[in-house]
């Protein structure tokens, strides 16, 4: 009654109104993937990511492998904490 800082439910519809904005703007996307492991696909998303940003290109990088993710240490960002900076997340 009244207590605004347990309203899960719109805390949870306004974190997801802001995701949507945020992926609206993403014009193109690729995937990298296979079902076998151990065949460079994290070395492959890596280098892609670089190359897109040498480029100039504003790259996201999202290592989706629950079992062994190494996509943040090829990049040289294991252990970083991420920051958000108005729209955009560094």
């Amino acid at each position: 009654t009244g207590d605004t800082a347990s309203d899960i439910e719109g805390q949870l519809a306004e974190q997801a109104d802001r995701l949507r904005r945020r992926l609206a703007r993403v014009r193109h996307t690729v995937a990298v993937m296979s079902g076998k492991g151990g065949v460079g696909k994290s070395i492959i998303a890596a280098n892609l990511a670089v190359a897109l940003a040498e480029r100039g290109l504003t790259v996201g990088a999202v290592d989706g492998d629950i079992n062994g993710p190494s996509l943040a240490r090829l990049l040289g960002v294991d252990g970083a904490r991420l920051a958000s900076t108005g729209e955009s997340v560094e």
